[in-house]
């Protein structure tokens, strides 16, 4: 009666069998040949990236010039979205932003924007503002958020 109620609880070496253990399943029989790729055929990690992987020269750093990470196959999105956290956010340093008509008055972009918000970018090519996260988590859901295609001027 004092094992009633009690359950066992499952480790995760439980589902998995130690390195030295192997059973009569594991190990082709002794009459099939197992053919075992020549140095040749083998291919190194390395250049299946260069060939499939994202290149880092080529990303655009303007976050109104770089295109949609939705844009990149599928298979190469989260790549993607780590080569722009490698590179960081773009918070180009001006010593004069443009300034845009507003109503009756000008406004422009100020640096010290980038200390209270540190997930903004600036876009020089169209004087506007972006959202780094916003970009890099974009979903095909709300893929025309106006914080990652348009930029934000207010």
């Amino acid at each position: 009666m004092e094992n009633y109620g009690k359950k066992r609880s499952k480790t995760l070496y439980s589902f998995f069998k130690p390195r030295g253990e192997t059973s009569r399943g594991d190990t082709p029989p002794s009459n099939v040949k197992v053919e075992q790729p020549t140095p040749n055929e083998v291919e190194s990690p390395k250049s299946r990236t260069q060939r499939t992987g994202v290149d880092y020269n080529f990303l655009e750093r303007d976050p109104n010039l770089h295109i949609s990470i939705q844009e990149y196959p599928v298979n190469l999105r989260d790549e993607g979205r780590r080569a722009y956290i490698k590179m960081g956010h773009y918070q180009q340093k001006l010593v004069e932003y443009s300034r845009t008509p507003f109503g009756k008055q000008y406004r422009r972009f100020k640096y010290g924007w980038f200390e209270n918000s540190p997930w903004l970018e600036y876009s020089p090519s169209k004087d506007v503002a972006f959202c780094f996260p916003c970009y890099l988590f974009e979903s095909d859901i709300a893929p025309h958020c106006t914080l990652t295609n348009e930029g934000f001027t207010n």
